[in-house]
């Protein structure tokens, strides 16, 4: 099944082991290189303000209206994953990056992440120009996600465009259909 971030953004997390609610969704790290979702920052209430931690998609049972978890244990410091160091220190955020065509032609920055729920993977990235429709990219487009931002192919293939106008649950379903 396919989903916005959007959509989970704030969800709930669920520990799986011992049927508690763990906290909400804060955000999320993907691998500029892969495209794949490593795990998401998960915020934990305390006394006066939130916590923060990490879970490892390894460790994610199931992703829908909640976000199962296997077990609470499994949350950490974002430190202690060294294979995940050089992804944090390079600082290559997608949400929000700006989008070139080959060109140099900027198309806009991406305003949210269509993903795979089972592999974690993104399959299509949703990007806004100022006063402009929303494009809908496929990852097949893309050629570089670097600091700078997210190149795309040159190709010959139209970019889908929807209508600002639509909910999201409108959204969500066009973006299953392609």
């Amino acid at each position: 099944m396919r989903t916005l971030l959007s959509a989970i953004s704030g969800a709930p997390v669920l520990s799986h082991e011992s049927r508690t609610r763990i906290g909400t969704i804060a955000d999320v790290l993907i691998d500029p290189k892969t495209l794949r979702i490593e795990g998401f920052y998960i915020a934990i209430p305390q006394f006066i303000r939130s916590i923060f931690r990490f879970i490892l998609s390894n460790d994610i049972a199931r992703i829908g209206t909640t976000v199962v978890v296997r077990s609470e244990d499994m949350l950490c410091d974002i430190d202690d994953i060294f294979r995940l160091q050089p992804i944090i220190l390079k600082h290559t955020p997608i949400l929000h990056a700006r989008v070139f065509t080959s060109d140099a032609l900027y198309l806009g920055k991406v305003f949210d992440v269509q993903f795979d729920t089972e592999t974690l993977s993104v399959t299509q990235i949703l990007i806004k120009k100022l006063f402009s429709s929303i494009r809908i990219i496929p990852i097949q487009q893309i050629k570089t996600v670097n600091q700078k931002g997210i190149w795309l192919k040159n190709t010959n293939q139209k970019a889908i465009t929807l209508d600002l106008t639509e909910s999201s649950s409108t959204i969500l379903q066009q973006l299953q259909e392609i």
